[in-house]
């Protein structure tokens, strides 16, 4: 539930936050110390509701909270992201298949460069791991002068 505050709150939580923490919400992420009353007490102290701020759907167009961060993901794709994801539809890997123009590339002096036609041969994601070891990343020890 705290996550979803956090997550999905406006400017306004930024207070709610800060109530928690003076009235002893430390560590609120270790679950012998999390107390949600706090988060609740602090919401209503600052007029907001659980309801309206985590399980409330969003619009297309409403103002997200984060509306203001620039990430690099354009907001039409993360929207429809966001539609795929709750049909229960995957996207895949746009390193091994065509751009999805999301707009993580774009601006980045990358613009599709991450792309490749192929999926790297005995390897994941281009990390040198292989996968028919368990995953293990190969360590290779250069030779010194004084050895």
């Amino acid at each position: 539930m705290a996550e979803g505050i956090a997550s999905r709150g406006d400017r306004r939580i930024g207070a709610v936050i800060e109530r928690v923490w003076r009235a002893g919400g430390t560590f609120q992420e270790w679950s012998e110390h999390f107390d949600l009353g706090l988060w609740e007490a602090a919401m209503t102290a600052e007029g907001l509701t659980v309801d309206e701020v985590v399980h409330r759907d969003r619009t297309e167009h409403e103002a997200l909270p984060w509306d203001h961060i620039a990430a690099g993901l354009h907001r039409d794709f993360l929207w429809q992201d966001w539609l795929d994801a709750v049909a229960e539809q995957g996207l895949p890997d746009c390193r091994w298949t065509p751009c999805y123009d999301c707009g993580v590339c774009t601006g980045s002096g990358l613009e599709h460069v991450v792309a490749s036609p192929v999926t790297p041969a005995g390897g994941s994601q281009g990390t040198a791991q292989d996968l028919a070891s368990g995953g293990r990343v190969p360590v290779r020890f250069a030779a010194t002068a004084n050895h």
